[in-house]
Parts: C-alpha cells; sequence; structure tokens
C-alpha cells in the first residue's frame, strides 16, 4: 500500500515498474503528491502516478479527511483499503469472516504448506468508548466471540490443547472459494491454536450442524449436543441427519476428590516460595521482592546419622 505524502521520483519509477509486473498495490487517497526535497518536480512525480493509477493491479482507496492525515491528531480515520485489496484479489492467509474488535490472529506456514494459527481474544467490552473512531465508540459487544476464520488453501483443521498438547482433528467445516471455513467459539482473555494439514482432495466431514460440538474419530465425525432437542447434520457427501435426541438430567457428583495446582499470585507482588524434600532434607527456597534469597533447611533423621548435611546454593 502507497500512503506516504512523499515519494521521491527514483522510488515512483520503481513502483510502476513493479505494477506493470503485476503487483498489486493500492494508493490511499492523496499519497504520493509531493517529492521529499525542494527539488521542483512535483509535475514529473504527477505523471509517474497518473501513469500507475492507469495499471490494472492499481487501485485507489478513499479515506474521510486525509489533508490531516498527518498532522499528528490523535483523529480516527475511516477508509476502505480492505475492500480494494479484496477487488485486487489480495486476501488474507486467515480470514475473518466478518470485522470484529475482539480476534487478533498469527498465522504461519511450514515448507510441506502446512498451516498454524494462533487466535487470541482479547476485548473485555469495557475500553470501545477511548477509540478515535467515532463507530468504535459505541461498540457494545459480549465477552464471547462466535464466528468463522477462514484460512487460504484446502485444509484439515485441527485443534490443539496449550495445556495438555492433545491434538483433536475437527469435523466442521467446508471448503469455499479456495478457502477453509471452520468455526471459532473464544472466551476473552483465551487463546486457541490450530493446525492445518494440506490435503489435495476432500475427506468426508461435517460442512454444518446445530450441536455444541463436532470433532472426528476412527470411524468418522461425531457430533455432541448438551441438550434435548432435535440435532441437524450435513455432510460434504451431501447426506443429512436429523435426531430427536435427549439428553440426560443434571446430577450432583458426591464421589470425587479433587487436587488443586493454583498458578495465581501471593498475597506480596514479588514473593515467590518454593519448597521440596530429598531424602529427608525439606528446603525452602524463597525470592522476595527485593531480590533477596533465604534457604532454610530442616534435617529429618533418616537413621544415617548425619546430623549436618551437606547444603550447595
Amino acid at each position: 500500500m502507497l500512503y506516504q505524502d512523499w515519494l521521491d521520483i527514483m522510488g515512483a519509477e520503481k513502483i510502476l515498474d513493479w505494477a506493470k509486473r503485476g503487483l498489486p498495490i493500492v494508493i490511499l487517497g492523496g499519497a504520493a503528491s509531493r517529492t521529499p526535497f525542494n527539488d521542483g518536480k512535483e509535475t514529473q512525480l504527477a505523471e509517474i502516478i497518473t501513469e500507475l493509477k492507469q495499471q490494472a493491479t492499481i487501485k485507489t482507496a478513499s479515506v474521510d479527511n486525509y489533508a490531516n492525515y498527518f498532522d499528528g491528531v490523535a483523529v480516527g480515520y475511516e477508509d476502505d483499503v480492505y475492500e480494494k485489496l479484496q477487488e485486487l484479489g489480495v486476501r488474507p492467509y486467515a480470514e475473518l469472516a466478518a470485522p470484529n474488535h475482539q480476534l487478533l490472529t498469527q498465522s504461519r506456514r511450514d515448507g510441506e504448506d502446512n498451516m498454524y494459527l494462533y487466535a487470541f481474544n482479547y476485548c473485555t467490552n469495557d475500553y470501545h468508548h477511548n477509540s478515535s473512531v467515532a463507530g468504535v465508540q459505541t461498540e457494545n459487544h459480549c465477552t464471547n466471540i462466535k464466528t468463522e476464520i477462514k484460512i487460504d488453501g484446502q485444509f484439515i483443521p485441527y485443534a490443539i490443547d496449550a495445556w495438555s498438547g492433545q491434538v483433536k482433528q475437527l469435523a466442521n467445516y467446508r471448503y469455499e472459494n479456495g478457502q477453509t471455513v471452520f468455526h471459532v467459539d473464544l472466551d476473552v482473555n483465551n487463546i486457541a491454536l490450530f493446525a492445518f494439514e494440506a490435503v489435495d482432495s476432500e475427506k468426508l466431514h461435517i460442512v454444518e450442524t446445530n450441536a455444541e460440538y463436532a470433532y472426528e474419530t476412527q470411524n468418522g465425525p461425531v457430533v455432541r449436543a448438551i441438550g434435548s432437542g432435535i440435532v441437524e447434520v450435513a455432510l460434504s457427501n451431501g447426506v443429512t441427519y436429523q435426531n430427536n435426541v435427549t439428553a440426560p438430567a443434571a446430577f450432583g457428583i458426591t464421589d470425587w476428590d479433587l487436587t488443586v495446582k493454583s498458578w495465581t499470585a501471593n498475597a506480596v507482588s514479588g514473593d515467590l516460595m518454593r519448597t521440596e524434600t530429598i531424602d529427608g532434607v525439606t528446603t525452602t527456597n524463597r525470592k522476595t521482592s527485593t531480590v533477596k534469597t533465604n534457604i532454610n533447611v530442616s534435617f529429618q533423621s533418616n537413621g544415617s546419622g548425619l546430623k549436618n548435611p551437606p547444603l550447595c546454593v
């Protein structure tokens, strides 16, 4: 995208050459309207930009209040750069099905054309009023997001559990216009990890269902409903299923034990403690907020007669 107000002649000629060789370029508003120096070459620059805009791979995007784009004032701008990129056939590797201010994504592709995606729901829905864009200031959405993401290419999607490392093949996705479309359901401050196996042919899978969960097993795709009612499933081969399911009533679980590992912070910031016992020696390692380390050792006799075991720190 060309958005700079200043552009030198050599740079303009290089961009024109790229455009003639097929590089898609979006020009924002009145960008490239003058040269960086008082060299009297604005007319020559204008001629190059005029020729540039005549190329088939060039689109000009509009932006409101472009004259103040570089004045350093915190003002929100609306533009149609994204739409112009789409007109040129330029789409993201991971494309959001609908605009939102909740998801951040990062994607990677390996040497075998498999894709990996990180998605993070960052929006607590309490900061929109600070936006410089008027349309965002009044935005109000829940902290959960349910949407679709489109991955460029034909893949089989997998969900990766970041805690356990377990990988589960997803069953509910579809292919559409050269993209793999799958569902995302993510609460605020949560992340999701996905992997996408590149394939040449389509494997039987679910393309649409009203069930809450859909995943792949050795025996084929499976759906799971958490409530009673009609469950509908459409498969990639055109076959549809409809079944009236009855979910069991909720019941209390009384015969269970729970072990909790707490990862929350100590009451005093920076006050970290770790205790372990090895061969009868209990060691407590404490790191305080003043970055001083105290090591306390209590000895429990193990019958060896050793009263003062050596301690290495």
